[in-house]
């Protein structure tokens, strides 16, 4: 059995303060995990990509727990969920669509994209669309692994 925590709002009222650091660590001796959405109309624009990646990685560093990373509301942008999951799969994809982008822009985002690659935050999303009731077996799997080494827990 899982228990999930929703904290929405203004990330950074629980991620950066305190509180929400002893929480995350206080709430339970079990294995836990933090789920990231990446929202699909915030990240349908290289730059955006970038700046919540860069988001992501940051939780990830502030809560020092795995994370797994889901494309959410991937049917708000059509077919273009397919352009933005080949960016989290394929950062040589991304690198060319930012192209486009101004001068400052495109040396702050590639900079930033190298940054995370090097690191190894950056990881490939989930896509999941609550609408279209897809992605969850698969968000259900990539718990297991991580909090049971793959195996569903029996009582």
């Amino acid at each position: 059995d899982y228990v999930f925590f929703d904290t929405p709002g203004q990330i950074e009222l629980f991620t950066y303060r305190e509180s929400g650091y002893y929480f995350i660590n206080n709430i339970s001796e079990e294995n836990k995990l933090s789920l990231f959405l990446f929202d699909s109309t915030l990240v349908s624009t290289p730059s955006n990509f970038v700046s919540i990646a860069l988001l992501s990685a940051s939780i990830k560093l502030r809560l020092q727990i795995p994370q797994v990373s889901i494309l959410s509301k991937r049917d708000l942008i059509g077919k273009k969920w397919k352009r933005v999951m080949s960016w989290s799969a394929n950062n040589s994809r991304l690198q060319e669509d930012m192209k486009d982008l101004d001068g400052d822009t495109y040396t702050l985002a590639t900079g930033t994209l190298n940054a995370l690659v090097e690191s190894g935050v950056s990881e490939t999303l989930l896509p999941f669309s609550a609408n279209e009731n897809t992605g969850l077996v698969e968000i259900a799997a990539t718990i297991s692994r991580i909090l049971s080494s793959g195996e569903d827990i029996q009582d």
